[in-house]
C-alpha cells in the first residue's frame, strides 16, 4: 500500500490507517517486541525475490541536515559533512537499490 502524505509521522499514519490517533503505532515501534535477524532474513529474502537481478548495485549515501534546534529526533551537535564540520544536526542514512529495472530515462 503507498500512501502519498506531505508528512510521514505517527498522526498522518495513525489517520491515513483509519485509526483515531497514533496511540497503537507509537506503541507498536516504541514497546513491540522485535526479532531482528527473523525480521532482517525476510527483508533479504523479499529483496532477492522481488528486486534481485545480477547487475545491481546497493548505494549508502549518509546526509546530515542542520537543525536549529535539539527538538527533532536524533539532532544534536555531531559531524556533518553538509556543514563542513561538527554542528547541531539530524544525520539520516539512506539505502538505495539500483538496477537497469529501475533507472528512469
Amino acid at each position: 500500500m503507498l500512501m502519498e502524505l506531505e508528512r510521514r509521522n505517527c498522526w498522518t499514519l495513525a489517520e491515513a490507517l483509519g485509526h483515531d490517533g497514533p496511540h497503537r503505532l507509537q506503541h507498536f515501534l516504541s514497546r513491540g517486541s522485535w526479532d531482528h535477524d527473523l525480521a532482517r532474513d525476510r527483508l533479504a529474502a523479499w529483496t532477492a525475490r522481488e528486486l534481485g537481478e545480477e547487475q545491481a548495485v546497493l548505494i549508502v549515501d549518509e546526509t546530515g541536515g542542520e537543525k536549529s534546534s535539539t527538538d527533532c529526533v536524533g539532532a544534536a551537535r555531531q559531524y556533518s559533512g553538509a556543514l563542513s564540520g561538527v554542528g547541531l544536526c539530524q544525520v539520516a542514512v539512506h539505502l538505495t537499490y539500483a538496477s537497469a529495472r529501475t533507472v528512469t530515462r
